[in-house]
């Protein structure tokens, strides 16, 4: 019903691949073009395949005279220009990321794709409370990443439905709560595993948490794509900077997910690497005579100890043993070898 494989640009997204690492700028950028693009070369120097802004206009989603004074305050120090779009975008191709944003009212979704979005984020608020956003995106035929955080079980039901009736087929489902920071206890990452089995599409995890634990372990979850909050610094003025996370610990992130991804492996079991293999021999109980033993005689297992030791003939090897004859005499305390005993 889904595809199991997208293309943000060139970049394959799937099972087999690596994890696709989307770093949310949002609002972190503090009102500052400048500030934003550092932000986006400091994105790419700690290994990001992507940048996210968040499209968001005051007048758009709120009705002034309803709406309490504080927001629109709010919203002055954390919309994003749309006389930015175009210069963020191609400051973002200029050094190798992606350049996303999650469109929040209708009319950003045009402009975002004309400044050549490959994709576009839908945010937990427009999920399924304003699906026109969905609808709207997916007239231009790219992939969808979509956050259900605020969403019931029911409600990401409808919304799946509603992209199956529209054929709307290149999605991820991305696992959120929608708590800032959110405390371990309601993390609930099997979810991931939920999303997956239920809907059968790419599934993703865009975290709230502190520190890097819960995205690192999302992706050994199955997690194809991970979205996390970044900032310059913690204490920075905002709404979304305390929770976010600073270059270094982006980076770590970054690191660690790669590290997990190739530890994760097949499921199947590998063979022993070489140091497992010298390892096992080293370790192995080995034959030992506990008396002298006599040449052409019936190996006999009580005639034995069994002691670690280099060289010799491992207790592994017994059913061969047990048909064979000791070929020359063994004192006590002598190792068995291959050299001491006929199998035939």
């Amino acid at each position: 019903m889904f595809n199991n494989e997208i293309f943000v640009g060139s970049r394959r997204i799937a099972n087999n691949e690596p994890t696709y690492i989307i770093c949310e700028i949002g609002s972190n950028h503090n009102q500052s073009l400048s500030q934003a693009k550092e932000m986006i070369e400091i994105a790419y120097e700690c290994g990001a395949d992507a940048v996210k802004f968040q499209s968001l206009k005051y007048d758009q989603l709120y009705k002034k005279d309803k709406t309490p004074k504080g927001i629109e305050k709010l919203f002055e120090k954390i919309h994003l220009e749309e006389s930015w779009y175009k210069e963020l975008a191609l400051h973002s191709q200029k050094v190798g990321l992606h350049f996303l944003s999650a469109p929040t009212y209708l009319n950003s979704i045009e402009l975002l794709h004309k400044v050549g979005c490959p994709a576009f984020k839908v945010a937990s608020p427009q999920f399924d409370l304003f699906p026109e956003i969905t609808l709207e995106a997916a007239k231009y035929k790219k992939p969808l990443f979509m956050s259900v955080g605020i969403s019931r079980i029911g409600d990401i039901d409808r919304m799946m439905k509603l992209c199956s009736d529209k054929n709307i087929k290149d999605i991820v489902l991305l696992h959120c709560v929608s708590q800032y920071p959110t405390p371990p206890r309601h993390a609930n990452l099997s979810f991931i595993r939920t999303l997956s089995t239920m809907y059968n599409t790419i599934v993703g995890y865009s975290d709230h948490t502190l520190g890097t634990h819960f995205p690192v372990s999302a992706v050994a979850l199955g997690a194809r794509v991970i979205e996390k909050h970044f900032t310059l610094d913690k204490s920075d003025q905002g709404p979304d900077h305390y929770f976010a996370s600073e270059p270094s610990e982006f980076k770590i992130m970054v690191n660690q997910i790669r590290e997990i991804e190739v530890g994760i492996g097949s499921g199947e079991k590998a063979p022993l690497t070489d140091w497992e293999s010298k390892h096992r021999q080293s370790i192995a109980m080995k034959f030992v005579a506990s008396k002298v033993i006599k040449a052409n005689t019936q190996f006999k297992l009580n005639d034995f100890h069994l002691l670690r030791a280099e060289g010799g003939i491992s207790r592994e090897h017994l059913e061969l043993l047990v048909n064979g004859q000791i070929q020359t005499e063994l004192k006590e305390g002598e190792l068995l070898t291959w050299k001491n005993i006929c199998l035939s």
